[in-house]
């Protein structure tokens, strides 16, 4: 993995955009045996019709990044481990899929179909 540090730190250097960058480190994990299905990132902005970047990386469908309006899903993050993790004041967690307790995540459901046990 001390190869994975340097190439993050070159991107960094040479100025790549968070979509390459993110794509780059997940496949790079994936390759190092790290069994990953989905990978989610995002970056909220100030931007008056845009409220966040999202970056979503799929084993099957690779990176998708889109721009989120203020209006669209704006429960979405109610029911977001996201959001249960800050409300229950915790920095970790750690959820089975087929958990009882990780049922009422919508999220789960799409990783549960991309194979995701965890």
């Amino acid at each position: 993995m001390a190869n994975l540090e340097d190439w993050i730190i070159e991107q960094g250097l040479r100025g790549t955009n968070v979509g390459s960058l993110l794509s780059g480190f997940t496949e790079r994990l994936v390759a190092e045996g790290i069994p990953l299905v989905r990978v989610y990132l995002a970056l909220p902005t100030v931007n008056p019709t845009i409220r966040v970047y999202t970056h979503v990386w799929t084993r099957s469908d690779g990176l998708m990044v889109e721009g989120v309006s203020h209006e669209r899903n704006a429960r979405a993050f109610d029911r977001s481990p996201f959001n249960h993790m800050m409300q229950t004041e915790q920095t970790r967690c750690y959820w089975l899929i087929d958990d009882p307790e990780a049922r009422p995540f919508d999220v789960f459901d799409d990783v549960r179909r991309q194979g995701g046990t965890d």
